[in-house]
């Protein structure tokens, strides 16, 4: 598991350098099911709104292999 572990620990570090430089954009991710501010308690606070701004989509994948491609 350490292909997975580097790719998980890459992540987070991108993240939190985005986070400390001040990029903390609102993008949730909105599946078919369900609209992702119904069950945010920030909604109040961040003003965003799915019918108005673009939601980020799940990628899917047909096979374990394509996800494992994904992290090269």
């Amino acid at each position: 598991m350490p292909r997975l572990r580097h790719h998980i620990l890459t992540t987070v570090e991108k993240i939190g350098a985005e986070i400390m430089n001040g990029t903390v954009d609102i993008y949730p991710i909105r599946s078919t099911q369900t609209n992702p501010c119904s069950y945010c308690k920030y909604i109040n606070v961040c003003g965003f709104d799915a019918n108005v701004h673009p939601c980020r989509r799940l990628k899917t994948f047909s096979s374990d292999a394509d996800i494992w491609a994904e992290m090269d």
